[in-house]
């Protein structure tokens, strides 16, 4: 590249804040965001109050990883797919728990 690079890395609320700086950042394309997709793509219909848009503020540029999302049961679950989780759930209103690793911001 030719240049020094300097990393700010600003952590927390699930990357929105990172993600607030570099929308505020002048367009001048020596800001690059790193994030993961949820930053740019699920947190606008979860927090309808970001100070950023991601259409407007960002231009992509490359998908740099992917990571897959895992469904996991326990084994004493009748449940061998996500179809028949579905059914499951459905037949037993309130009566199944679950646990997220999600973070809000």
């Amino acid at each position: 590249m030719g240049q020094s690079v300097v990393i700010d890395n600003r952590s927390g609320a699930a990357g929105t804040i990172g993600a607030e700086l570099a929308a505020r950042a002048a367009p001048d394309g020596h800001t690059l965001l790193f994030c993961t997709s949820a930053v740019l793509t699920i947190h606008p219909h979860l927090y309808p109050k970001l100070s950023y848009d991601t259409m407007r503020d960002f231009v992509p540029v490359t998908a740099a990883s992917s990571s897959p999302f895992l469904l996991v049961v326990h084994p004493s679950l009748q449940a061998r797919t996500v179809k028949e989780l579905i059914a499951l759930a459905k037949s037993r209103p309130g009566q199944l728990n679950y646990s997220s690793r999600a973070r809000a911001p």
